[in-house]
C-alpha cells in the first residue's frame, strides 16, 4: 500500500526526515526554485549547506566553485551569489558547483537527506517531480520548509499541486495531503497572485524580489530533476 503525505512545514520537533520512500523537498520561495534554475542553467550540482561556514569549508572539496546563498533574504558576505533564482544564469554558473546555504530550505534538504530518493521540488519543474514521485515504488512524501517553524502558503500550494496530480498512483492519502490539495484547488486559478499573498512574499516584495515571486510561479520554466545524491544535488546524466 503506498501512502501520500505532506509535512506542511519543519518545526524544531521533527528534524530527522528520513524515509522509507521518496521525498520531494520544497522551498518555493526561493531555495528549491534557485536549485532547479541553476542546474537547468548547467550548473555542474549543488551542495546544500547547513551554515554559512559550512559553505565555505565545503568550497575547497568542490573544484570549480560558487559560494551561494542568504541569510534574512540578504546575500551573505563575501558570498558570488544570493538566493535569487534569476542570478544562477548559464553565464555564471555553468559547469561550476554551487555550494548552498538559506534560512530555512537547506536545513530542510539536510533534515530529509536520509531519505531513500530525495528531489527538489518547485513550480518551475513541478512535472518532472511529479513523473518521479509516480514512478517510485513506495511512498512519498512532500515536504514543505515552511518559514521560520511555520506554514508557508507558496509551499502548501506546491504540495497541493503536486497531490492533486499523482494522487491516483497512490493507495491512501493522509489528512495533511487532502488539506493541501484543498488549498491548492482553492486557489489555482490565478498562482501568480495566490504566491504573491504569501507572508514570504510579502517580504521579498519589501527586499525587492518582486521578479522572484514571478520566476517561481512558472509552470515548468526549469523542466529538471534535481537528485540528492552523495550530498549534492545534480541532474541524472
Amino acid at each position: 500500500m503506498r501512502t501520500l503525505d505532506v509535512l506542511l512545514y519543519l518545526d524544531a520537533t521533527r528534524v530527522d526526515l528520513d524515509a522509507d520512500g521518496a521525498v520531494a523537498a520544497i522551498d518555493i520561495l526561493r531555495a528549491t526554485s534557485t536549485i532547479a534554475a541553476a542546474l537547468a542553467n548547467g550548473a555542474e550540482a549543488v551542495a546544500p549547506a547547513l551554515s554559512p561556514e559550512e559553505a565555505v569549508e565545503m568550497r575547497g572539496d568542490c573544484g570549480e566553485t560558487l559560494l551561494g546563498g542568504e541569510r534574512g533574504n540578504v546575500k551573505l558576505d563575501g558570498f558570488d551569489l544570493g538566493n535569487s533564482p534569476l542570478e544562477y544564469t548559464r553565464a555564471v554558473v555553468e559547469g561550476r558547483t554551487i555550494c548552498f546555504t538559506t534560512t530555512n530550505g537547506t536545513r530542510l534538504i539536510r533534515a530529509a537527506e536520509g531519505a531513500r530518493r530525495l528531489f527538489a521540488g518547485a513550480f518551475i519543474n513541478i512535472s518532472a517531480v511529479c513523473r518521479a514521485l509516480e514512478a517510485d515504488c513506495g511512498n512519498a512524501l512532500l515536504a514543505c520548509a515552511g518559514t521560520h517553524g511555520r506554514l508557508s502558503l507558496d509551499d502548501a500550494l506546491f504540495a497541493g499541486a503536486c497531490v492533486h496530480r499523482i494522487k491516483g498512483a497512490f493507495d491512501r492519502l493522509t489528512d495533511a495531503a487532502r488539506t493541501a490539495e484543498a488549498l491548492w484547488l482553492s486557489r489555482r486559478g490565478d498562482l501568480r497572485a495566490a504566491l504573491r499573498e504569501a507572508e514570504h512574499a510579502q517580504t521579498l516584495l519589501r527586499f525587492g524580489y518582486e521578479r522572484d515571486i514571478d520566476y517561481a510561479a512558472q509552470i515548468d520554466a526549469a523542466p529538471v530533476l534535481p537528485i540528492y545524491e552523495a550530498g549534492r544535488f545534480r541532474l541524472r546524466r
